[in-house]
């Protein structure tokens, strides 16, 4: 390796760890009654009520059902619809949503509270799991819902992210699949 290579190399690794500690100082905001994730996410995170994003660790079967019907019932709820409405990027973490902690559910009844979910997932909520929510508030990711996912659009749209996060309905071309590879760019389907 020539100098050069050597100098540039260095730069890019001081680089990667300016921009790790400028997002370890996002400000975040936190509801819900996971006092440990709440703890947690504290000692990497700034924990604020004008956070730039909203994770929500526990939520209702009846605030789920309001959310997918665009409504509220409560202040808990009113609080994450508003958040939504104004174009905070919201995290519903998967373990703190109550009828997933039934294991006998009738499947007619799962099948019912799965449509909410998605409902709520095309709103922009990103259901996400415990363990990953610091991954996904630390890397630049963007989320998709449906539709296609081609070339112009991740240039476009989702150059400047690291992760691209989908449902499963998303269609993937395969030039946006070469750029993201080429790019460094993690495409995940959830």
């Amino acid at each position: 390796m020539n100098e050069e290579n050597i100098i540039e190399l260095i730069k890019k690794e001081v680089m990667r760890y300016i921009k790790f500690d400028n997002i370890l100082n996002k400000n975040i905001e936190i509801i819900g009654e996971d006092l440990l994730l709440k703890d947690e996410l504290s000692k990497k995170f700034e924990i604020s009520d004008k956070g730039e994003c909203l994770v929500v660790t526990t939520i209702g079967i009846k605030e789920m059902v309001a959310l997918s019907q665009g409504t509220y019932d409560n202040d808990y709820c009113e609080k994450i619809l508003k958040e939504l409405l104004n174009g905070k990027k919201i995290f519903l973490i998967e373990e703190g949503i109550a009828w997933r902690k039934y294991k006998k559910i009738p499947l007619s009844l799962k099948v019912i509270y799965e449509e909410y979910e998605k409902k709520i997932e095309k709103y922009g909520i990103q259901i996400s799991k415990r363990l990953e929510i610091q991954e996904k508030l630390i890397k630049k990711s963007k989320y998709i819902s449906e539709g296609i996912l081609d070339l112009k659009k991740i240039k476009n749209e989702f150059n400047s992210s690291k992760v691209i996060e989908m449902s499963k309905d998303v269609k993937i071309t395969e030039l946006a699949k070469e750029f993201a590879r080429e790019n460094e760019i993690k495409l995940l389907k959830r």
